[in-house]
């Protein structure tokens, strides 16, 4: 009951107060100038200053990897795309906002370049960043067991 009188009241109190104003519009409805539906001016994609990114994907011996996944990762919306390596090793991603920074790395068979990253203070139109993977040691269980199967000298 008491809940229901104070919004009663506090109705009264607001359309008392609008009217000793005089103006009960601004309480109820708000006006929208003519300019508040306009449409935003469309942006066609290629006014956006863009440049191109190129390389090559190499294996650990340096020869070009085919069939390699690169990633770029555009480090401000978050959004990825991907290119999968031909014959030569090479990947190419094009449209790329020159505002934005990038993250671009490989992966085959399970196995990741380094990281590399492109940024927007980089002035080149189209950089080139080439990835190379990189030889992995042997784990050390392998070494282990190498080591405890080899001949121990005679007694």
């Amino acid at each position: 009951m008491a809940r229901v009188l104070f919004l009663v009241i506090s109705v009264f109190v607001v359309t008392a107060c609008a009217s000793a104003q005089g103006n009960t519009k601004d309480v109820y409805q708000r006006e929208t100038g003519p300019g508040f539906f306009k449409k935003l001016p469309e942006v066609n994609p290629k006014d956006v200053p863009s440049r191109e990114l190129n390389g090559i994907v190499r294996d650990a011996s340096g020869s070009p990897l085919k069939g390699a996944i690169v990633t770029i990762t555009n480090l401000k919306t978050k959004a990825g795309r991907s290119f999968v390596t031909k014959d030569d090793g090479r990947y190419r991603f094009d449209l790329l906002v020159k505002a934005d920074d990038y993250e671009v790395k490989a992966r085959f068979q399970g196995k990741d370049t380094d990281t590399k990253t492109l940024s927007t203070f980089d002035p080149r139109e189209k950089p080139t960043l080439n990835l190379q993977f990189e030889k992995t040691p042997a784990p050390a269980k392998e070494k282990a067991e190498s080591a405890s199967t080899a001949p121990s000298g005679a007694r």
